[in-house]
């Protein structure tokens, strides 16, 4: 039990409320937090105001870094979005064909300059950019280049979606400020960042090599080279976490460098040389994180191994949770938003579910085993304990896990910790020096990974989906293993228990749902009735991803579906069907509709009609196949689940929207979606009269250059008592029926009231 005057509730006290800077409303009144700072310098004279103190040392901590935030990010923006900035290249590399953005950190803008580190952090699109070159340049920007950019900046808002990708929460804890679009770069100073250079040595040493790209993740925490089918290999075999340069791996450096200081002091042992372990360990691990240019794990791990240092001079020995509860606090000090970054969850739990599963062990009864047994069971024991209890974590952000990883653990870690790792580290050492002789530790790095390469693709097709009502079981299992190890009173622990469990299983009875997905500029729809799934469109595709991909796949892993019924492409434009390639390999879907004439698909043409479960379709539009479906020959379809009925229309035109009105009606339609993302070059008088009454939903982009939604057509919606609904806005944007009733939810209005999302929503209004 913690005690009143016991620091460790100081502690964890702080560290609650740190955990609460991200879900504050707003930040403290000026006249507020000087209160908090002489109520805490108040508080420190009674030791049993521990709760109190740690209140107020909580609230002054968070307040500061929100305050911060807060200036840098208005500063910037104070000017307009349109703007002339100086800064620093923060990034590692550009490559002309790979990269699709850096992070500069801005000392200027309007020659208005920041006080040194006192600057923002912007991510600026490079795309528009690279259109503009002509030469064959292949490397755009170097990291510590000065640059002078023209910009058009926006704040940090992003898609919001059941799961997947948040933009506002990774700029927050990466301390980004802005993103932005380059119009015009001129650089300043040409001189770059000795990591830079020292990047470029290692990645023309290692470009012939078959795992480059894994061997400059492991060093320099670059991934820009993984291709996605690597990234699915390593997340399928469960082996993606070796690749980060996590606490483990700078842990590990931190042991070498403890060794080699070591022997030197046993070579030399005088008292003035008894730190040498400590002061090695401590410059190998630094150093290493430095390669990383000092990544939050990094950082984190960093914090461990110099604490961990600190206690050895010291000669002080604290209990394992206190020196947890300390590491998590000076974390969450240094950057209470970290808290919003997947591998913060990852690293703690990592490590707190070793503290615990070292508890369970000793509790066990080991005593009878030898030393190297014991060591040995006691490895397996806390790499199965990982996976069992690190599972809801993994169903969380990945909705699955593979089932072999505990297995393939065992092995993969210890060997690159002990072979890929320090060979990689000396080459780089190697390259330091100017060293021909790194050439052979690059290539016995990069022999060493073959094995575990060849590891992952076997175990590739373990991966098990975890839906989300198993995850919340494990989740509630878990937590009544916890209660009958540590809740006193062990007889209230099963009826919890199958209080817990009634509560996951008692849901809204929904026999359907409709998904108008945030795609940005495109359109993607989620039709879910009776165990039948189809989607319409499957939004964009780029270079290096699709919105299949990051957003549609998520979500269908969330809801444990691992093929779909169907897939309907209105047309063929990249917005509405750049991720059919991806999702037909993934899902591979029963049928493909489409207006194209086509040897492998069925035909999406009016009078089409069929039935899949308790959905009932019908075509109506266009009148027969093309050659090319452009916007004009979108399919447009009406769909009747239960007693509603949807109408989805692509991006017709003027004149097919007075083509389809001629030969339907559209008396029973409740929700349809606006044609062509709001244009003007749709929704006609007559169309948007016949819709009077109904639900309209558009699929736009916030920032998107095309300006849509028309201004004139929300009015004209709006006129005929159409409620208006836009995914740039909204979200995400799914409707259900329950008792006969429609609801409606809306994605982006989750934490919408939270203190950074009205900060970006400021910056957005003040264009």
């Amino acid at each position: 039990m913690l005690l009143l005057n016991d620091i460790r509730i100081k502690i964890v006290v702080v560290i609650l409320i740190l955990f609460s800077s991200t879900f504050w409303p707003i930040n403290l009144p000026s006249s507020v937090f000087f209160l908090c700072i002489i109520s805490y310098l108040a508080a420190l004279k009674y030791s049993q105001l521990k709760v109190i103190q740690g209140i107020f040392l909580g609230l002054i901590i968070t307040s500061l870094h929100i305050t911060y935030y807060q200036n840098l990010n208005k500063s910037l923006y104070s000017q307009g979005h349109d703007i002339t900035i100086k800064g620093e290249i923060q990034s590692l590399i550009a490559f002309k064909e790979t990269t699709s953005s850096i992070l500069v950190q801005v000392t200027e803008f309007n020659s208005n300059k920041f006080l040194p580190n006192f600057s923002p952090l912007v991510r600026l699109s490079i795309r528009d950019f690279k259109k503009q070159l002509t030469d064959d340049t292949s490397i755009l920007f170097k990291q510590g280049e000065i640059w002078q950019f023209d910009v058009s900046l926006r704040p940090p808002i992003g898609r919001h979606n059941e799961v997947g990708y948040k933009l506002e929460g990774y700029a927050l804890s990466k301390g980004i400020h802005a993103y932005g679009k380059i119009k015009a770069a001129t650089r300043l100073m040409p001189s770059t960042s000795y990591r830079s250079n020292l990047f470029i040595e290692s990645y023309n040493k290692t470009i012939s090599y078959d795992y480059q790209s894994l061997l400059l993740a492991l060093t320099f925490g670059y991934k820009g080279d993984i291709a996605a089918s690597e990234w699915q290999i390593l997340r399928n075999s469960g082996l993606a976490h070796l690749i980060a340069i996590s606490g483990l791996h700078i842990g590990f450096v931190y042991g070498i460098g403890w060794f080699v200081g070591r022997g030197f002091r046993s070579l030399n042992p005088t008292h003035y040389h008894v730190w040498l372990p400590v002061l090695f360990g401590g410059i190998f691990a630094t150093t290493y994180a430095w390669l990383a240019d000092f990544s939050l794990p990094t950082i984190r791990a960093l914090i461990a191994c110099f604490l961990v240092s600190i206690l050895l001079i010291l000669r002080i020995k604290w209990p394992k949770h206190l020196f947890f509860l300390w590491c998590l606090l000076l974390c969450l000090a240094i950057n209470p938003f970290s808290s919003l970054s997947m591998s913060f969850w990852l690293s703690f739990c990592a490590v707190s579910v070793v503290l615990f599963s070292l508890y369970i062990y000793q509790k066990i009864g080991t005593d009878k085993l030898n030393g190297r047994v014991k060591k040995v069971t006691q490895v397996v024991f806390i790499q199965f304990g990982l996976f069992t209890l690190l599972t809801p974590i993994q169903g969380y952000f990945f909705s699955g896990i593979s089932y072999l990883s505990p297995f393939i653990n065992l092995i993969a870690v210890p060997w690159v910790s002990l072979f890929t790792v320090p060979l990689s580290l000396v080459a780089v050492a190697f390259d330091m020096l100017s060293l021909p002789i790194s050439s052979w530790f690059w290539k016995g790095a990069n022999g060493s990974l073959k094995p575990i390469w060849w590891l992952a693709k076997q175990a590739e097709h373990s991966w098990l989906l975890l839906p989300t009502v198993f995850n919340q079981v494990i989740i509630f299992i878990l937590i009544l293993l916890m209660l009958k190890l540590f809740m006193p009173l062990k007889a209230l622990v099963n009826p919890l228990f199958i209080l817990l469990i009634c509560a996951a299983f008692i849901r809204p009875d929904k026999k359907w749902q409709v998904d108008f997905l945030d795609v940005g500029h495109g359109l993607a729809v989620l039709i879910e009735a009776n165990d039948k799934t189809i989607i319409y469109d499957t939004g964009m595709k780029w270079g290096n991803g699709s919105i299949a991909e990051s957003v549609i796949e998520p979500i269908l892993h969330r809801r444990g579906i691992q093929s779909i019924t169907g897939l309907i492409l209105s047309h063929l434009d990249n917005d509405h069907a750049g991720g059919k390639d991806y999702l037909i390999e993934r899902f591979t879907p029963n049928w493909v509709r489409t207006s194209e004439v086509s040897n492998i698909t069925m035909p999406c043409i009016q009078g089409e009609k069929w039935r899949e479960g308790s959905i009932e379709f019908e075509v109506l539009w266009p009148p027969k196949l093309v050659k090319r479906a452009y916007n004009p020959h979108s399919c447009v379809i009406k769909l009747d689940i239960d007693k509603w009925t949807f109408l989805l229309t692509g991006d017709i035109d003027a004149i097919s929207e007075m083509l389809i009105l001629n030969q339907n009606d559209f008396g029973s339609v409740d929700v349809l979606l606006v044609p062509h993302h709001g244009s003007t070059t749709s929704s006609t008088d007559r169309w948007v009269n016949t819709m009077k009454n109904k639900t309209a939903i558009v699929s736009t982009g916030r920032f998107s250059p095309w300006n849509l939604p028309s201004k004139q057509i929300k009015q004209k919606y709006s006129e005929n008592n159409i409620t208006w609904l836009d995914t740039a806005q909204s979200g995400q944007i799914s409707l259900y029926a329950i008792n006969d009733k429609l609801h409606i939810n809306r994605y982006s209005e989750v934490n919408q009231n939270v203190w950074y999302r009205k900060l970006f929503g400021d910056n957005l209004n003040s264009e």
